[in-house]
């Protein structure tokens, strides 16, 4: 009984930090939902405004399950926002996280990440691919994968340098996560 009301809990807080209002602009529409495999894992995904014209979103996938990838989530996911918060560009946001994760990591866990910030006013989207699904692009009629350069999982080598790449979408393209 006990296991049971601890899980509910880490179910609770887990959904707690994800994103919930999610922004409606002439410029851009979002939306997310997230399904557990298990009561609680290490899967989430995030979005916030850098500023008035940037724009971040993110999906990742900590390896493993349970509450150890459900407090490694909540660590990479705080790590990532405040690290692209503080001012550093995507790819120095990502090596920062990646360096800071990797300090702490004791239990050889790592997450797979998708990891873009927008331009609200130009359509460019910069984005690290660490090691996740590619998304898809949706241009006209035709879905595509969108392309990125090879990048580790995050918390995996503490000197990986991440690069980024990037496209910019025109009115009523669309990317799948």
């Amino acid at each position: 009984q006990k296991h049971l009301s601890e899980l509910e809990i880490a179910k609770k807080i887990q959904a707690s930090v994800l994103p919930v209002n999610f922004p409606q602009t002439e410029s851009f529409k979002i939306y997310a939902s997230m399904t557990p495999a298990k009561e609680v894992g290490g899967d989430f995904y995030d979005f916030f405004y850098i500023d008035e014209t940037h724009f971040a979103f993110s999906i990742a996938d900590v390896s493993g399950k349970g509450i150890p990838a459900a407090l490694f989530m909540m660590n990479a996911k705080s790590l990532l926002k405040s690290n692209l918060l503080s001012g550093y560009s995507l790819t120095e946001a990502v090596n920062k996280t990646n360096k800071e994760l990797c300090q702490t990591n004791n239990a050889g866990m790592f997450l797979t990440a998708f990891i873009a910030v927008f331009n609200i006013e130009t359509g460019e989207v910069e984005y690290v691919n660490a090691g996740h699904n590619p998304p898809l692009v949706k241009v006209n009629d035709r879905y595509e994968y969108l392309i990125s350069d090879t990048n580790l999982v995050i918390s995996a080598m503490n000197d990986f340098e991440y690069s980024s790449s990037s496209i910019f979408l025109k009115p009523d393209e669309c990317i799948f996560m």
